[in-house]
């Protein structure tokens, strides 16, 4: 079996509580190979949150940020040691379709998604140029750009931020 705990839960409790709802002393319940406990919540009030807030903006201004809370687990977990706030986004609009490929048959992006990505990335970069916002008498190596007009915003069908994730599994026998 497979859990997504939830941020102030333990795998322990998560076994705990498997136990207790199934209440049968023959059926063995144990942790298996992989647990992994919630990460940290994210600030959405930071000045990390807001500077993604704003590449979204420039990026998709049709689009709405919220925190969001991921279900799946994310490579994001592996840099919590790194800040206090690691948002989970992935700039990608998804229609039906697309979501059916995600980790499934034929599992890819669209190119115009993949390109869209690329300038969103590239934004977020020049947004967090910090030698641009340290110095005044100093200018950045290359002026601000704006995301090529060629891709104009669309409504997006998933755009957000998010909250962490976790997940772990539990073996379960007779």
């Amino acid at each position: 079996m497979n859990f997504r705990i939830l941020t102030g839960q333990t795998p322990d409790q998560v076994v705990a509580r498997v136990k207790r709802v199934i209440d049968d002393a023959e059926i063995v319940v144990k942790k298996g190979p992989f647990e992994s406990h919630p990460s940290p919540v994210s600030d959405p009030e930071s000045p990390a949150f807001a500077r993604l807030q704003k590449t979204i903006a420039q990026v998709s201004p049709d689009a709405v940020v919220v925190p969001f809370l991921t279900v799946g687990a994310m490579d994001a977990r592996h840099y919590v040691g790194l800040s206090p706030n690691v948002y989970r986004f992935f700039p990608l609009r998804l229609d039906s379709a697309g979501l059916e490929r995600i980790h499934g048959t034929d599992e890819r992006i669209a190119e115009d998604n993949y390109l869209e990505m690329v300038r969103f990335y590239a934004q977020l970069i020049r947004n967090g140029d910090v030698a641009r916002d340290l110095s005044k008498n100093t200018p950045a190596a290359s002026p601000p750009r704006s995301v090529d007009s060629e891709f104009a915003p669309r409504p997006p069908v998933m755009s957000r931020s998010s909250l962490p994730s976790t997940r772990f599994s539990i073996e379960s026998s007779k």
